[in-house]
């Protein structure tokens, strides 16, 4: 009795995998039809008021109550796991402690043991409106020969993306630690309006500042102005921008202050905390706390 050779036998495991998948990918017409009917049902009933599913998978929701909940952004991670494994497990641990963004699914702790992983991200892709693409150097899945696993039409990766773009859903481009946005040519067909959409770059040296970025482009807030347009492009930045920021409403409110303690008191601040001496020590203790406020600020912009 001869035994399968272990590479042979993962290429079968992979194959299962994906056949699975594109059997799924069939169901998912019929589930779209049904939750739109549900939907219509529900505008039709206006006594039962708004209605909001509850997701398949253990993702965790971060807010106050049902109605923060009711407002959240759901996010789909989408990434390949030998390529952004510890990046994307980063970025989701992150969005969930926002109030408004904590509905998450990420595969790795969004599906519970003994349940179908292709099921679980059948569902959640279904019901999320923005799809995050972690794009990094080895997204196309390369194999020795010379392919690529996302030239496959059942690689998971691209069957994610794929229905992501052809079902209309928010999708956002993600370039991880220096990773380029592919150009269209050298893209699988239903792919390639991806290199169309605009995308953030996400970097460990500087994840915080990425992030803040990332929430904007979710939560379509804008920053106009010279300072907004200055952290975008340099957010290493931020850290100087805010502590001077800090400087400065420091030392407004020491102003506004001694003007304020003047006009009620009618006398001089030396006076008060007799002499010069704490005069000084007060406006270098309240100048400090600002700076570092600021500079704290700018270490992680909310």
């Amino acid at each position: 009795m001869t035994t399968a050779h272990p590479f042979i036998a993962k290429d079968l495991r992979e194959v299962e995998l994906e056949v699975a998948w594109v059997k799924v990918i069939e169901q998912q017409a019929l589930d779209i039809d049904i939750s739109n009917r549900r939907v219509a049902r529900d505008i039709a009933a206006p006594g039962i008021g708004a209605r909001t599913s509850s997701r398949a998978h253990s993702s965790i929701s971060v807010g106050c109550g049902a109605g923060a909940r009711a407002r959240s952004v759901r996010i789909f991670v989408s990434y390949r796991r030998n390529d952004t494994r510890d990046l994307s497990g980063r970025l989701a641990d992150r969005l969930r402690t926002h109030p408004r963004l904590g509905d998450v699914f990420f595969d790795v702790s969004s599906i519970e043991a003994g349940t179908s992983f292709i099921a679980e991200i059948r569902k959640a892709m279904t019901r999320d409106p923005v799809c995050l693409v972690m794009i990094g150097d080895a997204w196309r899945g390369p194999r020795p020969d010379g392919t690529s696993r996302l030239d496959e039409p059942q690689d998971v990766v691209r069957s994610e993306v794929y229905e992501a773009l052809a079902g209309g859903l928010r999708v956002i481009p993600i370039l991880a630690n220096g990773a380029v946005m592919p150009r269209a040519e050298t893209l699988p067909e239903p792919l390639r309006p991806l290199s169309a959409l605009s995308a953030i770059a996400l970097r460990h040296e500087s994840f915080e500042q990425d992030m803040d970025r990332l929430v904007d482009a979710i939560l379509r807030r804008r920053r106009d102005g010279f300072v907004g347009r200055l952290l975008a492009d340099h957010p290493a930045l931020a850290p100087v921008i805010y502590s001077l920021g800090g400087l400065i409403a420091a030392l407004l409110a020491l102003l506004t202050g001694a003007v304020l303690h003047g006009a009620l008191l009618d006398r001089s601040l030396e006076d008060t905390f007799g002499g010069s001496g704490p005069v000084w020590m007060l406006i270098g203790a309240v100048v400090a706390m600002g700076t570092l406020l600021g500079f704290l600020r700018g270490r992680r912009p909310l």
